[in-house]
């Protein structure tokens, strides 16, 4: 069965992990629940515009290597706990948003907010808490699957119609994108590098970084 990164990443907020989630973000479980739903999809469709590049590639890898973030999905409820914790989570999220969207944050803070009726600081909590959580769910896949960062890249890329299906409206503009048809659009020429490390990688461990949680 093919992977299905947005349903996978959705079915680790469980009720008393999005009621969690709701306090830190300071909105009630509905709204912080929609929010969500346009949270992961928006995450989704930054990192594969970033992997669409060889250098963004290479900055996904940086990024799972600078933590242990295959732990995170095991350690949701006490990372959302409040306290140092999950001070230390958003903080961790700040840096990975600002890798995946660079100058464009501060707009995708603000449509986002805009979208589902939520403050901007609530936004920004939210994006933060679940971008870690997506990537301690590529860093699962990239495991399991045995792949390498150019074929977590592909597997991103295979999410496109996932994406553009379930991302709230005006991501695409936001993102500076056409329509979001166009993102990855530098991975289609790529298929025989992806193939290559594919292959390496399957022999080789997947190393892990530091653990922050």
């Amino acid at each position: 069965m093919a992977t299905n990164l947005i349903d996978t990443i959705q079915s680790q907020f469980t009720p008393e992990l999005l009621q969690q989630l709701s306090s830190v973000v300071g909105e009630n479980s509905a709204t912080t629940q929609k929010a969500l739903a346009g949270a992961i999809p928006t995450l989704l469709a930054g990192l594969t515009n970033l992997t669409s590049t060889s250098d963004g590639t290479t900055q996904l890898g940086n990024l799972l290597s600078q933590s242990n973030y295959g732990n995170i999905l095991s350690n949701l409820p006490s990372l959302l706990g409040g306290g140092n914790a999950t001070q230390d989570l958003i903080t961790s999220g700040r840096g990975i948003l600002g890798t995946i969207f660079g100058g464009r944050l501060s707009a995708i803070l603000d449509w986002l907010a805009s979208a589902f009726g939520i403050k901007n600081t609530a936004a920004s909590s939210l994006l933060s808490l679940v971008a870690p959580v997506v990537l301690g769910v590529l860093r699962r896949e990239q495991t399991s699957q045995g792949l390498s960062t150019a074929g977590l890249a592909s597997l991103l890329l295979g999410q496109k119609d996932s994406i553009a299906r379930l991302a709230p409206t005006g991501l695409a503009s936001v993102l500076g994108l056409g329509n979001l048809a166009n993102l990855g659009a530098g991975l289609a020429s790529s298929a025989t590098r992806v193939a290559t490390d594919t292959a390496r990688v399957r022999t080789e461990p997947v190393r892990e970084g530091r653990s922050l949680w």
